[in-house]
Parts: C-alpha cells; structure tokens; sequence
C-alpha cells in the first residue's frame, strides 16, 4: 500500500529547537512511586530547556508529597477524568507559559535516553501533530520506519506520548469534556487534527479512515500489566461515534460553568519556576444557584441558608476562594460574614475568615457543583422549608448547585 504524505509543515517554525517555547506536561492519578521515576527521568534526560508541568487529577496516595520534593509547576485538584486533566496540562502550557510545542506524557511513560525530546520537537515543526509508536508494540504499520522523516502510517494510536504545536491547538483546540472516563478521549482528538490536515492521512476513498503518524522515541512505558478499563470504554464509545460528526474545534471547556471551573484550577497552580509572576487575584467570586435554578439567600432571621426568597430581608450568597486548592468559604457580600457548618445547617459566624467553615468542591455529572465537608455534601432540602443543610453522603442532582456568574480581580483569563 502507498499512502501519499501530506504537506510539511516546518517552514512555519523556526529552525532551532532554542528559538521555541518548549513545555513537557505530566498527567498522573495515584501512582505516586512511577510518577517519580517519570519526572526524574525528564529532568536527567531533557537537554532543551524546558517548562515542566504536573497535574495530579485528585491522587488519594502520596502523589502530591512527591510532586513537591522537584522544583516543577504543578496542580493537585478534584478527580475529573483524563480528557480534563489533559486539557489542564495543554491550556495551562498553551495559553499561560505560551509553549511553541507540547509534549504530553501519561505518568508511566519516562525517557531513558539522552535528548530524548528532539525527535518531537522536529516532529511537531514538520507535522503539527504526532504521536508515540511504543517500543513493545508490534510492528503492524500500514507504511513507514516510525522516524521524523518517514513516520509510521497506522490504524492504531495510544495517548501515553504526544506532542503539539502552537498553530495546530489553535485550530483544533482540546478534548472533548463529555469523555469523562478512559477510552477514545484521545483518538477523537487526533482525529481532528487529522481532519485538520495534522498528524495523518485522511483516506476519503470508500469508507472513510483517519490514520495518524507515529514516531519511535526513547521512552519506556511502563504499567503494561493494567488492563483496559472496560466499563469506560463502553461509557464513552457512543460519545466518540456522535462526536465524530460535530467540527474540529473544541474549547477546553463546555459551557460557563465549566469555564469558570478550569480557570479556577487555573488560580490555583503553583509555579516553581517563573522569575516574574502576575499579581495573584484578590478574591474570586460566584454567585451560585440551587440545581433547579432558584438562587441561594441567606434568613438573617434563622441564621441559615435557603433556596429561594421566603422573608423580605433575605440576601443573595455569593462564594469567595480564601483557601489554596480545591476548597472555598462561603461569604454574605453585603455584611462580610462568612458561615460555618453547625448542626447539619450552615448559619452565619463571624467576619474572621479564619474561623471559617471550609467546603470543598466535586464536579457532578449533570454539569454543577457538589460542596461536601466530612463526606457529607451540602444539600437544598425542598422538604424542610428548602433550607441548605449537610445530611447526604451520595452526590446527586438534590446536591447539586451552579455557578451563575464569576468574578475574578486581576486575574489572566
């Protein structure tokens, strides 16, 4: 079989991997002990200098412990899935460290070999867009030598390794966040980049196909005794079918809410290595409603919060960020009270922030937001004059909020 190649692409890049923003972004999920050996193994074999980022997708181990012992750009928040915290990692290098190119690394993929990375930066310069050939995987190409210049032509991808460019990003964007499990998340996104005339070959005659260039690199992947996960697979195999007949572009976000959500998460990197940072936000706010709609007031009467106006001195609540991390206060704008938990309710406490009550913040499947203290979530009980209490162990639409709107102070959108 001849496959014709499509056009090159370097002349669009500078010829010198120095004249390049390079960023190496590090996905990982509670394999603390493989995460170290990954990002030593960056930092050991990668010769061009680069930004390292780690997004920890809510690790219950000693992830975070790790991460903090390199002096590495990271963040550590709820558990959202691989497609999001894929996006974390290409918005954050993209749109904040402003990266020519990015390489993505899943968390059991490490370098063993010196300069390792420059096979992906002319990779990129010539395609846009290309992804890892693994070394253990057998040799079963449609055509190429899985080099730069004569890339594997394949019918079969893996996300463990993949790199990008500025301009490719830029018209296709990221990954689709209704994938919320594992499998197809990344296959639907090297498609488009494909169908975007990045990374492949997109056969049209007959059925059509979209075969994407992989590239053998000196990396060891590692975790091989893991089997798939089934069960996400089957979750997300009709939204890859459907998905395959919308546009190319996809923002890293669907919707306000989410919107807001990632550049909070945005808020709350911690950055090791940038000599100059941008003033850190004063305060961030959202107004937030009940999952029917009907907004959060706060009965100076009872001290407690409710989900709709009952008495006329009934105030609206808004939320403001006062801890690191994925967790928030919950503040009356109007007096500058902050509230506290107290017998399954929430009442108004004191204006010292630091006697706070601390919520934090899980992402819910219907598209809003659960606040939950000592795994119990934050509910709106339409059966007990729709007061705002902390009864429920499992998150549903009944503990559901939104977020309305959302205010950010000298912060970088």
């Amino acid at each position: 079989m001849s496959i014709k190649m499509p056009l090159n692409l370097s002349k669009n890049f500078p010829q010198k991997a120095t004249d390049l923003k390079i960023g190496i972004g590090i996905t990982t999920f509670n394999r603390s002990s493989i995460l170290k050996e990954t990002i030593e193994a960056i930092k050991k074999f990668t010769e061009t200098e680069s930004y390292i980022f780690v997004s920890d997708d809510g690790s219950s181990d000693d992830t975070l412990d790790i991460i903090k012992t390199f002096n590495v750009d990271y963040l550590s928040v709820s558990n959202r899935g691989i497609a999001w915290n894929k996006n974390r990692v290409l918005y954050y290098l993209l749109k904040y460290r402003e990266c020519d190119i990015i390489i993505l690394l899943e968390d059991d993929t490490r370098p063993t070999t010196m300069g390792w990375e420059k096979v992906w930066i002319d990779a990129v310069q010539k395609y846009g867009h290309v992804n890892l050939a693994p070394l253990h995987w057998p040799n079963e190409y449609l055509q190429g030598e899985g080099t730069v210049d004569n890339p594997f032509i394949s019918i079969y991808l893996t996300g463990q390794c993949s790199a990008f460019s500025r301009r490719a990003l830029a018209d296709v964007g990221f990954m689709d966040t209704r994938f919320r499990r594992y499998g197809f998340e990344h296959v639907d996104h090297t498609n488009r980049f494909i169908r975007a005339g990045y990374g492949g070959i997109q056969e049209k005659e007959g059925e059509e196909r979209l075969l994407p260039y992989l590239i053998h690199s000196n990396l060891e992947v590692r975790g091989l005794d893991k089997g798939p996960d089934y069960e996400g697979i089957s979750f997300n195999s009709p939204i890859y079918k459907k998905l395959a007949k919308e546009e190319i572009y996809r923002h890293a976000w669907r919707g306000d809410e989410e919107a807001a959500f990632l550049r909070y998460e945005m808020f709350c990197i911690q950055e090791q290595t940038r000599s100059t940072q941008p003033p850190p936000p004063q305060q961030l706010e959202w107004e937030i409603s009940t999952f029917n709609g009907e907004k959060i007031y706060y009965s100076p009467e009872y001290q407690t919060l409710r989900g709709k106006r009952i008495y006329p001195d009934m105030t609206e609540v808004q939320l403001q960020i006062l801890e690191e991390g994925m967790t928030l206060t919950v503040k009356i704008d109007h007096s500058k009270h902050f509230l506290i938990f107290k017998k399954n309710e929430v009442i108004l406490h004191t204006k010292n922030p630091q006697k706070a009550t601390i919520f934090s913040i899980s992402y819910t499947k219907k598209s809003g937001f659960g606040l939950h203290l000592d795994r119990k979530f934050l509910c709106y009980d339409i059966t007990n004059e729709e007061k705002i209490n902390v009864t429920r162990e499992n998150l549903s639409e009944w503990e559901t909020f939104f977020f309305l709107k959302y205010a950010i102070p000298n912060y970088k959108i």
